[in-house]
């Protein structure tokens, strides 16, 4: 979840209710401010492990600059889509975005704050590649779209595998 910067910004006037999920407390509460005029419920859960929740399913699950700070290759991180994905309603989507690794040209500042996030352990992205981002989507869902804009993937998935 982060702070909720993007939430400042949405416009929720079709929403009737957000469910915020992160580990860290602090990160909940700093998000929550940023929903003022729609129902909202916090869950202090770590999106790597099994989620349960008392929520109907979702219309759509944001993971916005999520997974470049998971830990290990992206092939690891294929187990947050295994979580959030039964969480989805039949017709909802799966979105989001994520800072690529090394392999995309990054520019001498995104290169020295990538050095200085990963060697921190701040994100651990070093590996993430775009084709492998697809490639995990791809086999839990059925329809993917992604395209890459600088450094950033950006991605939305629907329609479970069966």
């Amino acid at each position: 979840m982060g702070t909720g910067y993007y939430l400042s910004g949405a416009t929720l006037r079709e929403v009737q209710h957000v469910a915020l999920l992160d580990p860290n407390p602090l990160c909940l509460a700093a998000a929550k401010r940023h929903i003022r005029s729609v129902s909202c419920t916090t869950y202090c859960r770590d999106a790597l492990l099994p989620i349960s929740i008392p929520e109907e399913p979702f219309d759509s699950i944001a993971v916005s600059y999520l997974l470049h700070c998971l830990p290990g290759p992206v092939c690891n991180k294929a187990i947050l889509f295994e979580n959030l994905a039964p969480l989805l309603s039949d017709t909802g989507v799966l979105f989001g975005s994520t800072i690529l690794g090394a392999e995309v040209d990054h520019n001498r500042l995104g290169r020295q704050l990538m050095r200085i996030y990963n060697g921190k352990g701040v994100f651990d992205n070093e590996d993430d590649r775009f084709e492998d981002l697809k490639a995990i989507l791809t086999r839990q869902f059925q329809n993917v779209r992604m395209e890459q804009q600088g450094v950033v993937a950006l991605f939305s998935a629907s329609v479970l595998r069966k």
